[in-house]
C-alpha cells in the first residue's frame, strides 16, 4: 500500500470515529496524518483549531487522545 492510500484510509477512519463520538463540528481539508516521535497521529482540525487527535496503535486501531504531548501540539501548529 502506498503512502497516499494509507493516508486517505487513516483519515477516513479518523473521520468515522470522530462522527461516531457524536461530534458536530466539521473537520476541514487541513486535517492530516503526521509522524511525531516515531508514532503516527491523525489530526482533525478546522478553522477554529484542533478538533481531535488520534494515534495509530501497533495493532492498527486508532485511539483518540484526550491529552497529548506538548511537542506534538507544537508540531501540529507548525504544519497549519
Amino acid at each position: 500500500m502506498n503512502g497516499a492510500a494509507s493516508n486517505t484510509n487513516l483519515l477516513s477512519r479518523a473521520y468515522a470515529a470522530y462522527f461516531r463520538s457524536g461530534a458536530v463540528d466539521l473537520p476541514s481539508n487541513g486535517s492530516d496524518e503526521i509522524v511525531f516521535g516515531g508514532k503516527t497521529y491523525v489530526v482533525l482540525r478546522n478553522v477554529h483549531g484542533i478538533l481531535a487527535i488520534y494515534r495509530l496503535l501497533k495493532c492498527g486501531q486508532l485511539r483518540r487522545l484526550r491529552c497529548y504531548p506538548a511537542g506534538l501540539d507544537k508540531a501540529v501548529k507548525a504544519l497549519a
